[in-house]
């Protein structure tokens, strides 16, 4: 019965150890603390002392959960520690659990030594080992009680790669939306409504809503929504369930065509006054549709809108082109005015200074030295200056 007995227990050392694969591991750290109680001129030739074992040394995790070391590396976790670890041969060792060895003296022993050694760990490349020794005899005239306490934290000379969360996903725990709550339909068009099943922690699952239900129109098990013998501006309400976990609920708008067969984006939005726009717009095309953001309001993107575009686009450029050469002719007009107007005043002002006689006829004036008018040959009279 022992060596099933042992087998089972390597067995299960193995189990308990599989969250820390087998592999190469580092000393990071270790000590030894003494804590005296009682200690006599027989019990040694001196008091305990405190130790530390340098970093660096090599161990090897082996699948039973025991540590192999190297060379004259101090032993930590593996058959025989107690030996190695109190210097005393006899002792009892067991092994009472995958991660603990316990040592005991033998009832008729002189020197009672109590042993436990634990191997720990929270962290898949972080490995804790604690020894704890307690000792106690007598010898001539001296009662010798100790313990020594042992600590080494081991770590992965290559650390493993963190765990998928959702390698192992729980149960479905909601049904989540993929794309957004709120959506358009033509009158008697149809809707695809995606959904993904979810855990707690948010891993997708394989799983499927399994019923679906609309308040108005029609929904079939693939989340089809179809508003056949729905008027416009009908606002429909789709809810996608799978046992056990939250539902989803969107908001379908049937929106109107106009005559040019483009949805009719006012009905869409009286539809659903209470909810918000940023929530209507984009949606993904749907069924030869598509829905974006205009001005902080739902446009439904159909081929005939992008010819309206166009048109907008082209009479925006022939206005712009046209204020163009207006400000442009204005402003030549307004430098050319002084150019043209300042020599003609002068060749007025300077006539006018220089005029000394004129025709008491017509009323020609002329220069000082004319005699007759060349108009109506009169003679000239002279002219007065002001």
């Amino acid at each position: 019965m022992k060596a099933p007995a042992a087998a089972l227990l390597l067995l299960a050392a193995a189990a308990a150890r599989a969250e820390v694969a087998p592999g190469e591991l580092r000393l990071e750290a270790g000590e030894v603390t003494p804590r005296v109680t009682s200690w006599g001129p027989d019990c040694g030739p001196a008091e305990p002392r405190p130790e530390t074992d340098p970093p660096g040394t090599i161990y090897q995790l082996a699948a039973d959960g025991t540590l192999v070391a190297g060379g004259r590396a101090r032993p930590l976790f593996a058959p025989g520690i107690c030996a190695a670890a109190s210097g005393l041969r006899g002792l009892d060792e067991r092994r009472s659990a995958p991660d603990v060895f316990r040592c005991a003296s033998p009832p008729q022993s002189a020197k009672s030594v109590r042993g436990e050694i634990r191997a720990a760990t929270d962290d898949p490349n972080r490995i804790e080992i604690t020894q704890v020794f307690d000792y106690d005899w007598r010898l001539k005239g001296s009662h010798c009680v100790v313990r020594l306490e042992g600590r080494w934290r081991l770590v992965r000379t290559v650390p493993l790669a963190p765990v998928d969360a959702c390698a192992s996903p729980g149960p479905p725990a909601r049904v989540q939306i993929s794309g957004r709550p709120l959506r358009a339909v033509r009158a008697d068009g149809k809707l695809r409504l995606e959904a993904r099943v979810e855990d707690a922690q948010g891993c997708a699952l394989s799983a499927r809503p399994d019923t679906w239900t609309a308040s108005a129109g029609e929904v079939d098990i693939d989340g089809v929504f179809t508003a056949r013998g729905l008027a416009a501006g009908t606002r429909a309400t789709v809810t996608a369930g799978l046992d056990g976990a939250e539902r989803a609920t969107w908001t379908v708008v049937v929106a109107a065509a106009d005559a040019g067969g483009t949805l009719d984006e006012t009905a869409l939005l009286a539809a659903a006054p209470d909810l918000p726009r940023t929530a209507v717009a984009p949606l993904p095309p749907q069924a030869g549709e598509g829905v974006a953001a205009a001005s902080g309001r739902a446009a439904i993107d159909e081929p005939g809108s992008d010819r309206l575009l166009l048109i907008v686009f082209i009479a925006f450029g022939v206005v712009a082109a046209g204020l163009g050469v207006l400000v442009a002719w204005r402003t030549l007009r307004g430098r050319a005015r002084p150019v043209i107007e300042a020599p003609v005043a002068g060749i007025i002002a300077a006539e006018s200074a220089t005029a000394g006689r004129s025709c008491p006829r017509c009323g020609t004036a002329y220069g000082p030295d004319a005699r007759f008018c060349g108009r109506d040959g009169a003679g000239l009279v002279d002219q007065h200056r002001p």
